[in-house]
């Protein structure tokens, strides 16, 4: 399993509205729970498997995604 999907808002966390806030959070966060879930019962039945997360270089970057800092 390759959890492989992200998005992020334009701008400063200060602006993000709560529904687009929402939208990020279930793309980031929730779908992998979402895919675990489904995913895990199989790979317990066969005693094997594995669970790979990526993430990009901009979570460390903080504030603005786009742009120079």
């Amino acid at each position: 399993m390759v959890n492989n999907a992200a998005r992020t808002a334009p701008g400063s966390v200060w602006d993000v509205d709560l529904d687009e806030w929402d939208a990020l959070m279930a793309t980031n966060l929730r779908s992998v729970l979402v895919l675990a879930r489904l995913c895990a019962p199989a790979m317990r039945e066969r005693g094997w498997g594995r669970v790979i997360n990526l993430a990009s270089l901009a979570g460390r970057r903080g504030g603005l995604v786009a742009g120079p800092r």
